[in-house]
């Protein structure tokens, strides 16, 4: 495996911003999971110091923007991660799709007043998307597999001086 310092790791997905197939090793996905959430909060910072108004999904235009400029590679940096572990990308499908669910039926609960079901929507949300960031904490399958090469992997040395 190719060694690269943080930066390196954190801006790999930014190169290779839509590529969902092959692998992706777990420095490669948490290193760009920080940049991703530091970039977020300055964002936040950013509409909030210039006083942007929130629209109506709840961001600022400073962070609306950059989070629609970064979902590409988060979601193929996703999708890569689990190709590591030799599940199909289909799981960042899902767990965005019963995210979102979750997230309209907490916005409609609070339009209602319902507070019980919005917490519970709320919890089932923050629980999809924690299994999501656990998958990406286990260790990739060792050797090959139906996605690709092991990223960890030695090279083989009789390939590389042929």
């Amino acid at each position: 495996m190719e060694q690269l310092n943080p930066i390196e790791w954190a801006i790999l997905p930014l190169k290779k911003y839509a590529t969902f197939s092959g692998r992706a090793p777990r420095p490669e996905f948490w290193w760009f999971v920080l940049l991703y959430v530091t970039v977020q909060a300055l964002a936040s910072a950013l509409d909030y110091v210039l006083g942007l108004p929130k629209l109506r999904l709840g961001y600022g235009a400073a962070r609306l923007v950059l989070g629609l400029i970064t979902l590409f590679p988060l979601l193929a940096v996703c999708v890569r991660r689990l190709h590591d572990l030799g599940r199909t990308g289909l799981w960042v499908l899902g767990v965005w799709f019963l995210g979102s669910v979750a997230y309209g039926v907490v916005v409609a609960s609070r339009m209602a007043g319902a507070i019980t079901t919005m917490e519970l929507f709320s919890v089932l949300k923050l629980a999809v998307w924690a299994m999501l960031l656990v998958f990406c904490a286990l260790p990739g399958t060792r050797g090959p597999n139906g996605y690709g090469a092991d990223p960890y992997a030695e090279p083989d040395l009789e390939e590389v001086f042929a």
